[in-house]
């Protein structure tokens, strides 16, 4: 029964990763024989083109998309300069391991920063995984890498994450594009 759901939780996730546009995950570290990890290229730019909108808006987007998505939006800015960039440092869907049976689940932060030209804006994503300290390490914030395939070739568990992952990295920049700045009707 637990091989039937997990083969019908892959399939909702391998199907509904087709619609992305773009994949973040786009490093691929190989390690011992076939296994594959990937990890997140956080120097990657990814423009978006914004044809008859002004730098101003374009920040005001990310700005409204910000408070949508987030509780409390001044919390998770990091940085600010009016009409030129900004900086955004908040929580995602926490990262799941699977070790010897057990899964265990870390907090997960994504940071964005974006930059703002007439017609268009630059932003640049990367993960980070929050590992609490413990009797055996001292814990820390490390970048996110996620197995995708064993040493013999087989595809792991978690690898459905990076659908995950892509997903709302994607959701967010379809909040902020879809944010509209001249609704004058409320």
């Amino acid at each position: 029964m637990k091989k039937l759901i997990i083969t019908i939780l892959l399939a909702i996730f391998t199907f509904s990763s087709n619609a992305q546009d773009v994949d973040y995950f786009s490093v691929i570290t190989k390690g011992k024989k076939l296994k594959t990890d990937a990890s997140m290229d956080g120097e990657a730019k990814f423009i978006v083109e914004m044809p008859n909108k002004t730098a101003a808006e374009l920040y005001e987007m990310v700005q409204l998309a910000v408070s949508e998505q987030w509780v409390n939006p001044d919390e998770v800015i990091d940085g600010q300069s009016v009409n030129s960039y900004i900086k955004i440092n908040g929580g995602i869907s926490s990262y799941q391991f699977n070790s010897i049976g057990t899964i265990f689940t870390y907090n997960t932060r994504v940071s964005y920063n974006f930059r703002f030209k007439e017609g268009r804006f630059m932003y640049t994503v990367n993960m980070k995984v929050i590992y609490p300290p413990s009797q055996y390490s001292s814990g820390g914030t490390y970048p996110i890498s996620i197995p995708r395939t064993k040493r013999n070739g087989k595809k792991v568990w978690g690898s459905f994450q990076i659908a995950k992952y892509n997903k709302e990295i994607s959701d967010f920049i379809t909040l902020v594009k879809s944010q509209d700045t001249k609704n004058e009707d409320w």
